[in-house]
Order: structure tokens, then sequence, then C-alpha cells
């Protein structure tokens, strides 16, 4: 499925949300896109749209936002952490005694499948329905609007690997929102 509004996107998912519920508990969207290609302003509207609980996101910004000031201070050699308390964050926010949120968005670049798998699977091992979006913008916008400071080389390999949707088993759920 192809989107460009994110009030489309919305409306699937709330219908995927809905026929998830008739067996299962609920939707993991992970999100997979270049540094300012609107991941975050996605996983955001989303939220809304769901309200809290019902919604919760999952970043790897989280572990490089350093508390009070706010300030993003990415690590490249703490980036499988990152992951790894991410994956973790997951299984517990659908493991959680009280309400599991029903739309559960992973906002990570997730420009590599072996990044995605882990969420797929545990999406699945709890019955929920998983999406791949892959989030698709122009590199100029992206480079000039990106909050991370990635250098366009970085930017560029990342574009590639995403572009090629081999690197997903095809057995996933792949959507596509282009976003002006």
């Amino acid at each position: 499925m192809h989107f460009y509004t994110i009030k489309d996107l919305a409306a699937a998912l709330w219908q995927l949300d809905h026929d998830a519920r008739k067996g299962r508990s609920g939707v993991t969207l992970i999100l997979r896109g270049i540094p300012g290609s609107g991941k975050t302003r996605i996983a955001e509207a989303l939220r809304a749209e769901y309200a809290q609980p019902r919604a919760a996101i999952i970043s790897i910004d989280d572990h490089f936002t350093c508390g009070a000031s706010g300030e993003y201070a990415f690590n490249i050699t703490k980036l499988d952490e990152a992951h790894g308390q991410c994956i973790r964050r997951h299984t517990q926010l659908l493991t959680a005694p009280n309400a599991v949120p029903c739309l559960t968005i992973i906002d990570n670049t997730n420009s590599h499948s072996v990044r995605i798998a882990p969420y797929y699977a545990v999406a699945k091992a709890f019955g929920r329905e998983a999406v791949v979006l892959t989030v698709e913008a122009d590199l100029e916008t992206c480079l000039k609007r990106q909050t991370h400071n990635a250098p366009r080389g970085v930017v560029q390999r990342m574009a590639a690997r995403i572009g090629n949707a081999t690197l997903c088993p095809c057995h996933w759920k792949r959507w596509t929102i282009t976003l002006g």
C-alpha cells in the first residue's frame, strides 16, 4: 500500500487494528527512513490520532537524548545497546499486565532488515499485526530538515539500503508513505 497523507495512513491503521482485534492484540508499525524523512512527525501524529495510552512510540533517539538539556548526542559505539533497549521496551509494552497499546510505533531509521526483524518477530510472537512503513522523501529536503547532523554520505548510504526492497523478506507486510 502507498499513502500520501498521514490521515490516510491513520485510517488504514485503524482498519488493520480493528481487524486485528478480532483475534489478535493490535498493530506494531515499524518505521524506516533516512534522517529528516518525517518518521518522528508521523509517529507523533499517529500517537495523537490514537491518543495515549492507546499508542506508544519507541525511539532510539531517546537513548541518545541527554536528560534535562534535551541535546541529541549520537554515539555509534552505543548503537547496539540502544537497539537492545528499544527491543526490550517493545517486549515490555506487549507483556504489560495492564492495557497493551493498540499501536506501538518503532521510530528508528531501520535501514537494515536485521534491525527490523526483532521488532517484527516480537510483534508476531504476541499475535500482533506488524507493518514496515517506509517513509519516502527527497534526499535534499531530508538533509536540510534532519536534526541529527548526519553527514551526506552516511544519509546517501542509508537511502540506498532503504531503497533496496529485496532487503526485507517478501512475506513482511510493507507499506510506503511519501510526504511533501
